[in-house]
């Protein structure tokens, strides 16, 4: 087995995500936004692909920012976090196993594919000059 038996390319599915977001002035140089929104995943997986390692886990989020002036320049702070659920298949382990002909990780009859959840959090702060 060398690199080139392994095609290196992924099939990207199709997909929608929405959003709405609502923006209420505070006065006239603050105002607070909220939103919210999916991540669809757009990973396929594909037991075709012996070594393949993708998730497809859809997410929903919200997002919260403030806006205000900073030494007369715009600055938002904010946070958007997102949850979701789907599945995960971690085939790539097997390629260790297929070079060096040693069994590492035990057999499984489901196609190394299992269930699996994602969350974050991310805080952000954004400055215009």
């Amino acid at each position: 087995m060398v690199l080139d038996d392994i095609d290196l390319t992924r099939e990207l599915k199709q997909v929608t995500n929405y959003s709405l977001g609502l923006r209420f002035p505070l006065s006239t140089d603050t105002a607070l936004q909220i939103g919210f929104f999916t991540d669809n995943s757009n990973g396929v997986i594909d037991f075709d692909i012996p070594y393949q390692r993708v998730e497809a886990i859809d997410t929903r989020g919200i997002s919260v920012a403030y806006e205000t002036k900073l030494m007369g320049y715009p600055l938002t702070l904010g946070l958007y976090a997102k949850q979701g659920d789907g599945k995960v298949r971690y085939a790539d382990v097997r390629y260790v196993e297929a070079i060096t002909g040693v069994s590492l990780y035990p057999e499984n009859d489901s196609n190394d594919v299992q269930s699996a959840e994602k969350s974050s959090v991310i805080i952000f702060a954004s400055m215009d000059f």
